[in-house]
């Protein structure tokens, strides 16, 4: 019998860079925004928080709104 791998699993990190997700990451951003914000943000201001973290985009477009932050 052949070796058995110790690997266990793999985690992929799908934010654009091992697969091309911008338009799935923008029509989220879009989602998200429209939904909990009642906003429609450009693309290209959406565009430019991908990669920073969740919170600070929410806290970002929610113009310092604590109840949207909570």
């Amino acid at each position: 019998m052949g070796k058995t791998s110790s690997i266990k699993g793999v985690l992929f990190d799908l934010d654009g860079t091992l697969v091309d997700t911008e338009a799935l990451i923008l029509a989220s951003f879009r989602y998200a925004t429209k939904t909990v914000l009642g906003r429609d943000i450009p693309d290209e201001e959406l565009r430019a928080k991908i990669g920073q973290p969740l919170t600070v985009q929410m806290w970002d477009w929610a113009d310092g709104n604590q109840e949207v932050h909570d």
